[in-house]
């Protein structure tokens, strides 16, 4: 079973490098709220992504368990304000590579919280608690022309608020 998490924070910014290959490279951190220590904080991630590791704000290595696409991250009573995600892989139907992008927004192929995204017939959806945040996103890629639900700032690098992440 799934890991079972009380605990209720937010994701108020997402700030992903993402670089486009063979498969999807991934260094993501999320800001968190609210300014409590949490003991365990749940996110989805597809099982399909490798993870390589996961830090705090201080750069310290922070102990996890996964289950499947499910992520626990283990708090020993620390202020934990931001969480970095670095991980490799890709999906089938949700994919990222040489020739193309398809990375749908309820599609959990960055870490979304657990109590944001839940699993009906087989297929991820949001849950009405989903807020808007602020996604800070630069984007390697070879693919000719790319389209996304943010502001392009400058060339590969898009900013904006929104209640997912979709890149097409």
């Amino acid at each position: 079973n799934v890991f079972l998490n009380n605990d209720k924070f937010s994701v108020t910014d997402y700030t992903l490098k993402l670089n486009v290959g063979r498969q999807l490279s991934a260094d993501v951190t999320v800001s968190l709220a609210p300014d409590r220590p949490i003991k365990n904080y749940v996110f989805v991630l597809y099982h399909g992504y490798a993870i390589k590791s996961i830090y705090d704000q201080d750069g310290k290595t922070v102990r996890y368990q996964r289950k499947g696409d499910y992520i626990e991250i283990e708090n020993e009573g620390m202020q934990i304000s931001n969480i970095r995600f670095t991980y490799t892989g890709g999906s089938e139907q949700f994919y990222s590579n040489y020739q193309g992008i398809r990375l749908l927004g309820f599609f959990p192929y960055y870490p979304i919280p657990q109590h944001e995204i839940t699993r009906v017939r087989n297929q991820w959806m949001l849950t009405n608690s989903t807020t808007f945040k602020n996604y800070d996103l630069v984007l390697k890629h070879n693919t000719a022309e790319v389209v996304t639900n943010l502001g392009e700032v400058s060339e590969g690098h898009y900013q904006g608020y929104s209640d997912s992440l979709t890149i097409i």
